[in-house]
């Protein structure tokens, strides 16, 4: 009797590390998919009990819902990345560090600030021929792409018509008691409320209130260099600084003096600050439970151990860990 169940053990061992096997190369759009779910559960029941109880379409509509505002976002994304390439490849061509910087957000003639109703259409007309580019790129993505999005796209949808019965299996299947992991899964949801929706949230205000400022300065590269703001955002203490405080030298050093003071002012008061309005607000949705500077650094790790996803990877192995180490002190503690 004691063989066959060591046997068995064995046997459930294998199985369960060769599912983990299977799912690891997807566990990308897999835990996106989940945190987007966990995000649009009360949309979907609210559009659940408005459609009469028909889980299915409300699900459908969840994920059409998310499909329409990833398009452009994916697409904005990639025009980025190809766009901070070609500039930073032009500021390593650079003999000296003025060179450099001039490269990247060098400014010519003064322009009129405001900019002229002519500069903003001749910009919406670059940025969307650049914008149907990179839509024509991504609609020839490689395979690996393609089967990415088809697993985000199918588990959001299980998830929203599905997920309530999928976690009270997971739920019965556990090794562990219900406390512990219900703690874990509430890790796991805050860490992917947190950097969506907190850090997210407020990286996307920052690039568009630096973006705005940019334009209006007559900033070359004002979208790309406004992105580049919210990225920077995540970095502790300086963040945002780490781009406008350049621009202002540049514009300094080409005799636009009222351009520089202008941009110092709004950087201080507006561009920085917009981190301490609305993480107040963006917190009740969703915050992270770590130090500011550990989510950094375990973002920067991430992304050494595997790639731009490990800027997610990072943050949730942590705060995972994080969890199981307090559930395991708090376990010690009441041993007697």
């Amino acid at each position: 009797m004691r063989t066959e169940q060591r046997t068995l053990g064995w046997i459930v061992l294998a199985l369960s590390a060769g599912t983990v096997a299977v799912f690891v190369p997807l566990w990308v759009p897999l835990v996106l998919a989940a945190w987007l779910a966990d995000l649009l559960a009360p949309l979907v029941r609210r559009l659940e009990r408005a459609l009469g109880g028909r889980r299915t379409v409300a699900g459908s509509l969840g994920v059409v819902a998310v499909l329409l505002l990833a398009t452009p976002l994916v697409a904005v994304a990639f025009a980025f990345v190809a766009r901070a390439r070609e500039l930073l490849a032009a500021a390593l061509r650079s003999s000296t560090a003025a060179g450099a910087l001039e490269d990247i957000a060098g400014v010519g003639p003064a322009e009129p600030l405001p900019p002229s109703p002519a500069f903003v259409v001749g910009l919406v007309r670059e940025h969307g021929a650049a914008v149907w580019q990179i839509l024509a790129s991504v609609a020839a993505a490689s395979a690996t792409a393609v089967i990415g999005a088809v697993v985000f796209v199918v588990a959001l949808y299980g998830l929203l018509v599905h997920g309530a019965r999928l976690y009270a299996w997971a739920a019965r299947q556990r090794a562990l008691d219900a406390r512990a992991t219900h703690r874990l899964v509430g890790a796991f949801r805050e860490t992917g409320r947190g950097l969506i929706v907190g850090a997210g949230g407020t990286a996307l205000a920052q690039s568009a209130v630096a973006t705005i400022v940019y334009v209006a300065l007559g900033v070359p590269n004002a979208i790309v260099l406004g992105l580049m703001t919210g990225v920077l955002s995540f970095v502790p203490a300086v963040g945002t600084a780490l781009v406008w405080v350049p621009i202002v030298v540049v514009f300094a050093f080409t005799g636009h003096i009222a351009r520089a003071v202008v941009l110092a002012l709004l950087g201080m008061a507006v561009i920085s600050t917009v981190d301490n309005v609305l993480r107040p607000f963006l917190a009740r949705a969703g915050s992270l439970n770590l130090p500011v500077a550990i989510v950094f650094l375990s973002m920067m790790g991430g992304l050494a151990l595997a790639g731009g996803w490990g800027l997610m990877l990072g943050p949730l192995v942590v705060r995972l860990a994080v969890e199981a180490l307090a559930i395991a002190r708090e376990r010690r503690a009441l041993r007697p």
